[in-house]
């Protein structure tokens, strides 16, 4: 299944990503345990969090933050 970013760093906003996740796990699963932390080439930590919109598609992930 195909999951489309959304905003954040330069290196993920716009990216699809695709055959990583099963439709199961973006939608079978509670909204607050789909989304990805995604590490920034060269910049280790801290992680940018990817996360659906209560209210938006779960296939669509947005940028909330760094963890």
């Amino acid at each position: 299944m195909a999951v489309r970013l959304v905003g954040g760093p330069v290196c993920w906003d716009g990216v699809v990503i695709e055959g990583v996740f099963d439709r199961w796990e973006i939608y079978e699963v509670p909204l607050p345990e789909v989304g990805a932390l995604l590490v920034v080439p060269g910049g280790g930590s801290p992680r940018a969090v990817y996360e659906p919109l209560p209210d938006g598609e779960r296939s669509v992930w947005h940028f909330t933050g760094w963890e």
